[in-house]
């Protein structure tokens, strides 16, 4: 296990400043290391950075903090402290076997995608998206969508995202919806955000703005990652679409039922038109408004830089109609 490593270090730094580091140092270590090996990161983080604050000079506390943010997710804040430990220390091997488990750091990502459903919607989707080394994010694409009754147009989507100082970080999304049939029709969307981390806990909180605020709306989410690598999320909206209020309320959860397989499932309910997924750039329907939802799929990563996420949805609108389809993305990092 590589948390034993940690308590190797810590023994290898005692013996190298001798015998005198002290009772609280010590403790600190067995004690982050033993929460590290229970999977409670957040716990264990702090009692690194105890131990940091009594020995600045030694690695273990730092080769600790790098681990237990990989284990958190948390990369750019993970590989800052991998890189923090001084090079000649005697532990580059944890240090590099923590570094190579990071993500690939690629430049740019295409991602190709096609929903189809039943006579009703059939929808096309391409983003090219530029990442940089974890901490900014810009990806931008668009959607061919064909409801054979309703509606067929276009959508278009810009998300940028940063990370900001630890724990903060802020995105903006920028959406634009045109008509085929009707060249005069056009709608923009704009949504701002703001999110912070709180331990085992993440939040975020968006406005959204549709054309000149003749939909205004507000989008808390909230997020909570458990040990044992379940995840759930509640994001309640409420808007306000020429005067006439409308909320929904979605909740989804994903489990890690192999290393390289994740299962995702959600539902929502509520009544709300003008509603924007801020996870899929997809417009609901305009002019009747969503009242439920449920979807379920799977998250795979086939090869080391091939993902397929394929998911089915159900979406139920105020007008007692409903639709049925499914949605399958293949992404390739490049």
């Amino acid at each position: 296990m590589r948390w034993r490593g940690f308590v190797l270090l810590a023994v290898l730094a005692a013996s190298s400043v001798g015998f005198d580091l002290g009772d609280a140092y010590l403790a600190a270590i067995s004690r982050a290391d033993s929460l590290y090996q229970a999977g409670r990161y957040r716990a264990a983080l702090e009692s690194y950075e105890s131990a940091l604050d009594l020995l600045p000079t030694e690695p273990g506390p730092m080769t600790g903090i790098g681990w237990t943010r990989l284990r958190m997710g948390e990369y750019p804040e993970a590989e800052s402290a991998f890189r923090r430990v001084p090079a000649g220390m005697p532990e580059p091997a944890t240090v590099r076997q923590g570094l190579a488990l990071l993500p690939v750091r690629y430049r740019l990502k295409l991602t190709l995608s096609a929903t189809g459903a039943r006579d009703s919607a059939r929808m096309l989707a391409g983003f090219v998206e530029y990442n940089h080394y974890y901490r900014t994010t810009v990806a931008f694409g668009f959607q061919s969508v064909d409801v054979r009754t309703q509606w067929q147009g276009f959508n278009t989507a810009l998300v940028v995202y940063r990370r900001l100082g630890y724990p903060w970080s802020a995105r903006f999304d920028f959406y634009t919806l045109s008509s085929a049939r009707d060249p005069r029709y056009w709608r923009i969307v704009y949504a701002p955000a703001v999110g912070r981390a709180f331990g085992d806990w993440a939040a975020r909180a968006t406005l959204i703005g549709w054309d000149w605020l003749g939909t205004a709306g507000l989008q808390l989410s909230v997020q909570r990652t458990f040990g044992f690598g379940l995840n759930l999320e509640a994001a309640p909206a409420g808007n306000l679409v020429r005067g006439k209020p409308g909320g929904f309320m979605p909740v989804t959860a994903s489990y890690p039922v192999l290393p390289w397989l994740t299962f995702k499932a959600g539902a929502g309910y509520g009544s709300i038109a003008d509603h924007v997924d801020m996870e899929i750039a997809t417009f609901y329907s305009q002019t009747e408004r969503l009242v439920a939802t449920a979807r379920a799929g799977l998250d795979a990563t086939v090869l080391k830089r091939y993902r397929l996420a394929g998911f089915g949805a159900w979406e139920r609108y105020g007008n007692s109609t409903g639709r049925v389809y499914a949605s399958l993305t293949l992404s390739v990092k490049l």
